[in-house]
């Protein structure tokens, strides 16, 4: 198919009714509102598709994109320096990626604060399951670990050391700089 006729088609292409969008002012403007049904397709897809096992993980990956997006995200240390940011919840043993969320920027956060909420959101559907998940320092934290551990859901991660609501100083081991080949081994709670 020519290259030209593709692009006509794809400017016909909707997939959501732009009569029903808020307008951006308003207080239910939703950023990604023409592509909500697709990535809602997809998240329902991953989970028909494919059964996680027993570990999985979230972190973040990101999308390339150098056009104008009230949501894109600046990273001089990536290389490709404006980016879209996805959370993503994979598999371990296999990287499927099983649901994703996309940052379409500063939202009000509940109590427990954004990571917490980037995390509930992504593993509803396969909490109280008795999966282990691994997560990095961006989002380790007490309160969600014991959160994910009242649902029968254990957590694994590497935690900040100025990140609010952590263990004692007094609990964390002194490690010296020359031993960095095991930072800390711990068993139970952090807290």
């Amino acid at each position: 198919m020519p290259k030209d006729r593709f692009s006509l088609l794809l400017s016909f292409l909707h997939l959501a009714n732009n009569e029903e969008q808020p307008p951006r002012d308003h207080s239910n403007h939703d950023p990604i509102f023409k592509i909500r049904p697709f990535i809602e397709q997809l998240n329902a897809n991953f989970k028909i598709v494919f059964l996680p096992g027993k570990n999985i993980a979230i972190d973040e990956a990101i999308v390339a994109w150098r056009g104008p997006l009230k949501f894109r995200v600046y990273n001089p240390d990536k290389p490709d320096k404006f980016c879209i940011k996805v959370f993503e919840l994979c598999d371990s043993a296999t990287a499927y990626c099983c649901n994703l969320k996309l940052y379409t920027g500063k939202r009000e956060a509940s109590v427990q604060g954004a990571t917490f909420d980037v995390i509930d959101r992504l593993i509803n559907p396969y909490i109280s399951c008795g999966r282990t998940l691994y997560v990095d320092n961006f989002y380790t934290s007490p309160d969600l670990f014991t959160h994910l551990e009242n649902h029968r859901t254990l957590a694994c991660g590497t935690k900040r050391a100025n990140r609010k609501n952590g263990p004692p100083k007094e609990l964390m081991p002194k490690i010296k700089k020359s031993d960095r080949t095991v930072n800390a081994l711990t068993n139970g709670n952090l807290n």
